[in-house]
């Protein structure tokens, strides 16, 4: 090898070791911030409840309550989804974003409900053009007819993902509002199965638990809105749904009312073949309802409660579209189910359909 040569490889092998330098740097120093972004949790917390309520406090009679996750009003009937094996990871404009909100929340107000539980409540995110939606939906269903809490379950300062476009910045959790008045309201940490540092990138699921009080007793109605793991290996959600089911069953037992509502990203075993499943296509894991002792578990089979991001919905319940039952409600046995209806929304708005729950004292 002449001194030319020697020389060559020389300048390369520095240029070479520059360039892994400077990647070795970037990484670094963008998982330190994603490290200082991402949402910081505790076991146990107190969540502010804001608003007044615009009913006296609960009698024995019945109460109506609608869970819908609402797809950070970016996953309408036209979009799809990277991680359902579409393309994108935000909304197409503002405008898709502003429309898709305010169709769910007229939808919300029609229906009158007593107890409302959002999902996938975005503020200040990339993905749903910074669109601040939990004060829209309070500001918009009444200040002075609901009370809201909220719950974060996703903050990160920037998601890298998908490539060329990315999920960016993201503000995201659950929202409970009420008619009738919250007397405390709780935010309790899941079990999380990502490790660091995917868990900086990653939601930190929750349970966002609200109490309120019966008139003439010393009971309380429980009620819990969660969204439970989605994009794990399946663990997560086991654990998560065990520390649900233990959650609520610890309330039962201290004679309370018990209502669990969201979406389980499960299908509750009873009703685990109402939508088969197509090819390659994400399979929901099944929650046993026998595990659930005091407990029914409900959902309405009869329309599909959420549909896979795989492609644009364009045609309506094409039998290969691959639909699926994971949102539902866990109800304590001194409750009578009077009316469990999913609402037939076609996925106009949002990539779940809500659903409705009526339930009356025994």
């Amino acid at each position: 090898m002449n001194d030319k040569t020697k020389k060559v490889l020389k300048i390369v092998g520095i240029s070479v070791g520059g360039v892994l330098a400077t990647i070795i740097s970037v990484v670094g120093a963008f998982i330190i911030f994603a490290s200082a972004t991402e949402l910081k949790v505790q076991n146990k917390e107190t969540l502010k409840v804001s608003g007044k309520s615009s009913k006296e406090a609960l009698i024995t009679n019945t109460v109506s309550i609608l869970s819908w996750n609402v797809g950070y009003g970016a996953n309408d009937k036209d979009s799809d989804f990277a991680l359902d094996g579409g393309k994108n990871a935000r909304a197409r404009s503002k405008s898709a974003v502003e429309n898709n909100v305010k169709a769910m929340k007229n939808e919300i107000a029609s229906g009158d409900y007593d107890i409302v539980g959002l999902q996938e409540v975005d503020y200040d995110s990339d993905r749903s053009y910074k669109v601040n939606e939990p004060r829209y939906f309070f500001n918009e269903l009444g200040k002075d007819k609901y009370q809201s809490t909220y719950a974060l379950n996703y903050q990160a300062g920037y998601v890298p993902y998908p490539l060329f476009n990315t999920i960016g910045r993201v503000n995201s959790g659950v929202q409970t509002l009420s008619k009738f008045e919250m007397i405390e309201a709780t935010r309790y940490q899941l079990p999380i199965p990502f490790s660091w540092p995917i868990s900086t990138m990653n939601l930190k699921r929750c349970m966002s638990v609200t109490r309120f009080p019966i008139k003439a007793s010393t009971r309380q109605l429980v009620y819990v809105n969660v969204h439970l793991e989605a994009y794990d290996d399946g663990e997560g959600k086991i654990k998560q749904t065990k520390m649900l089911r233990e959650f609520i069953d610890s309330e039962f037992k201290k004679d309370n009312y018990v209502i669990a509502g969201g979406d389980l990203n499960q299908v509750f075993s009873n009703f685990k073949d109402s939508y088969p499943h197509y090819g390659n296509n994400w399979e929901a894991p099944v929650i046993n309802e026998s595990d659930f002792e005091n407990f029914t578990c409900s959902m309405d089979d009869s329309i599909p409660t959420c549909r896979l991001l795989n492609k644009p919905y364009t045609t309506a319940y094409d039998e290969k579209f691959q639909h699926y039952m994971l949102d539902g409600f866990i109800v304590s046995n001194n409750l009578e189910i009077q009316e469990i209806k999913t609402l037939d929304k076609k996925f106009e708005n949002s990539d779940h359909n809500p659903v409705k729950l009526v339930v009356k004292f025994k």
